[in-house]
């Protein structure tokens, strides 16, 4: 969505995601042959959205100003679901 509120440009954007769960196995051998393995939940399977929202400003005198904010990116998910590699 997108529109003008007071000569300010204002604008919405979102997606929905519906991913599958993905798993990672690690096997580690050492030099005496000893295996261990360990699994990672790399990726829920949960739905998770993405929104960005933003404005955007034009002064008289020719300054252009725009700010958005985002959220929902892999950096805001934190290490839920993680299991230790030792």
């Amino acid at each position: 969505m997108a529109g003008e509120l007071a000569s300010i440009g204002l604008w919405l954007e979102t997606a929905f995601f519906f991913p599958k769960k993905v798993e990672l196995e690690n096997i580690v051998i050492d030099p005496s042959s000893v295996e261990s393995k360990s699994k990672e939940t790399v990726l829920e399977g949960k739905l998770y959205a993405k929104v960005v929202l933003g404005f955007d400003y034009t002064f008289k005198f020719g300054l252009y100003i725009e700010s958005q904010y985002i959220h929902g990116f892999i950096f805001e998910r934190g290490n839920e679901g993680e299991e230790s590699l030792n």
